[in-house]
């Protein structure tokens, strides 16, 4: 790789003036990996069928932006295969595997494939970050992105954009339409899981997003703001190891404990995929979010819905609900979250209201989600997503 190390970095701007660079091969045992190690700014530039395997941050483009203000933008994963070395340390992304803060990743895009084949645990946690674009973003912002790949981790955080939102991170109007897999670990369709203060907004999932421990569509666990998002992929919470008890929602699987004092919250988001429990023994599936934590959470969960069907396969699943599935802390404001009652396939519960399919098409369910919002944020659209309400 270019910049093998953080001290040999690439340093200044790789103009890739729209070429495509074919038949790159790495296959090595050392840390950053990719046609970049480590750079500063790269952009215009397409990376086709090709052939990247690494330890710890190894990305299809780059393993690691450096620099204050660096970017990468207009960048393009085109078929090529991403691998983290078996037993190796974590993050591996499709486009970057590392972000800091003040770097931006822009209109890029991944086709290729990417696989965690190592775990890396440190003191009993899961560590290794995994995704799509990006696999760990450490206050850095990921715009307008796409990924395509099938994205599949053991362990740690698994995202179809991003493994890890951390440190007042963000992703903006990102789209997943690759599978997302997870085994032992946190999967979201867009983000695994978003740190405090970090977001995920405008962002929609389509891949199917499958899990064993805490899966959500968008998102698996979060300690930060979701907004205006949307799932239409399937979420499905597989047969796991049996001390994992996971929790999965379509739009988030778990907020998680409080650790700062600040709000986490899910705003104006919606659920239009199927949620399949095939597991026995687990609690807390919901159409929008499975589980708020009992432990100091608080926020806001409001102006969402689902109309995505709910089928549990396993035995002893608990505190299922067609929009939440449990919340036992009197730390957060619930209002307006609704779900099709005919779809849910649970005992109507107080954590969200029912509505029939011709009430959730109509105008007025309309102005019921845009409720307390300025300016509104939800319309029906003719011919799109059957007749249901959008987001603008």
């Amino acid at each position: 790789p270019i910049g093998p190390t953080n001290a040999l970095a690439f340093i200044g701007t790789f103009e890739g003036n729209n070429y495509t660079i074919s038949g790159v091969y790495v296959n090595q045992t050392a840390i950053y990996g990719g046609l970049f190690g480590n750079a500063h700014s790269i952009r215009n530039l397409t990376v086709k069928n090709s052939f990247i395997k690494g330890g710890s941050c190894t990305g299809g483009i780059v393993g690691a932006l450096r620099g204050n203000e660096t970017k990468i933008e207009n960048c393009h994963n085109n078929n090529t295969a991403v691998f983290l070395k078996t037993e190796s340390d974590y993050r591996l992304g499709g486009i970057v595997a590392q972000l800091s803060s003040n770097i931006m990743v822009v209109d890029c895009t991944n086709t290729g494939n990417v696989t965690c084949n190592g775990e890396y645990l440190n003191d009993g946690v899961f560590m290794s970050e995994v995704g799509g674009i990006v696999g760990f973003n450490n206050g850095g912002e990921i715009d307008n992105c796409i990924n395509y790949g099938k994205i599949i981790g053991i362990g740690g955080k698994v995202g179809g954009i991003a493994g890890t939102n951390q440190r007042e991170a963000e992703s903006n109007n990102c789209t997943n339409y690759g599978e997302v897999k997870g085994a032992k670990g946190i999967v979201g369709g867009i983000v695994g899981q978003i740190g405090s203060i970090s977001s995920v907004s405008d962002c929609s999932n389509y891949g199917k997003v499958t899990g064993v421990y805490d899966v959500g569509g968008v998102v698996g666990i979060i300690f930060g703001n979701v907004t205006r998002c949307s799932n239409h992929g399937e979420v499905l919470m597989a047969q796991g190891e049996t001390e994992l008890k996971g929790y999965s929602g379509g739009v988030v699987g778990i907020i998680g404990d409080n650790r700062n004092g600040v709000n986490y919250n899910i705003i104006s988001c919606y659920n239009t995929g199927k949620i399949t429990v095939n597991t026995n023994d687990t609690e807390a599936i919901g159409g929008i979010v499975g589980w708020v934590s009992a432990t100091g959470a608080m926020g806001t969960i409001s102006n969402n819905y689902s109309n995505g069907t709910i089928q549990i396969n396993g035995t002893n699943v608990t505190k299922v609900g067609g929009a939440i599935g449990h919340c036992t802390t009197s730390g957060y404001t619930l209002a307006n979250n609704y779900y099709e009652g005919s779809k849910a396939n649970v005992t109507l519960n107080d954590l969200g209201e029912a509505k029939s399919s011709a009430e959730m098409k109509s105008q007025a369910f309309v102005n019921l989600l845009n409720t307390g919002l300025t300016p509104a944020v939800w319309e029906i659209r003719s011919g799109q997503n059957d007749g249901y309400p959008v987001l603008k």
